[in-house]
């Protein structure tokens, strides 16, 4: 379990973030990583493709390219990954979300099987558009939607190891509880899964 928080003095605005997952052998083929360039904030899930060390190996490669090339566009960034996975791992599915606080947008993609929802304040969700393909290995480029940021905005990313229901809960709580949650109530038992939730309101 890791959380954290981020402060934006000049948007009065704070980021809550937390991950809870599980690991279906001793080490996990799914990660994430949260990067912040002044007022935008980069949040990417990864799925290494199977299971094991070498799926851990192919999501510890795609996420330290993310860190190298986060100032990028999000399109940017997932051609970047699916170049330099090309020779080196069996491949990973990517979500990832940009959070914008000077124009007040978020805009999220993904490949591969990472779901995802946004929920506001007064309840509309946004779900996260998914295109089919394998990073390192068939790539048909990020599609991107954008949606504006609600006073209250929780966004939720999930790998494919957590059942579709998840949907259909409502965010209470701190990030942490509904990440918890999630995995708890929605993880798959004979995969690895993880859950990223973000909640973004005035500090």
């Amino acid at each position: 379990m890791s959380d954290g928080a981020l402060t934006f003095d000049s948007s009065g605005q704070q980021l809550n973030w937390a991950v809870s997952h599980q690991a279906k052998h001793k080490r996990s083929g799914d990660g994430f990583v949260i990067l912040r360039d002044q007022d935008c904030v980069v949040a990417m899930v990864i799925d290494g493709i199977g299971s094991g060390d070498a799926a851990h190996r192919a999501a510890s490669c795609g996420l330290d390219i993310v860190k190298r090339h986060g100032q990028l566009s999000l399109e940017a960034i997932f051609d970047k990954v699916h170049q330099e996975l090309k020779t080196e791992t069996r491949g990973a599915a990517l979500g990832g979300a940009r959070i914008n606080l000077t124009t007040g947008m978020v805009t999220w993609a993904a490949v591969g099987d990472i779901d995802g929802l946004i929920v506001h304040e007064d309840g509309r969700r946004e779900t996260l558009i998914q295109r089919p393909g394998t990073l390192g290995r068939s790539h048909p480029g990020a599609r991107t939607s954008q949606h504006p940021i609600a006073p209250v905005t929780h966004i939720t990313m999930v790998t494919d190891g957590v059942k579709s229901g998840y949907r259909n809960l409502t965010p209470a709580g701190s990030p942490k509880a509904f990440a918890q949650k999630i995995i708890r109530d929605f993880g798959r038992s004979n995969d690895d899964c993880l859950a990223l939730s973000l909640r973004l309101a005035a500090a």
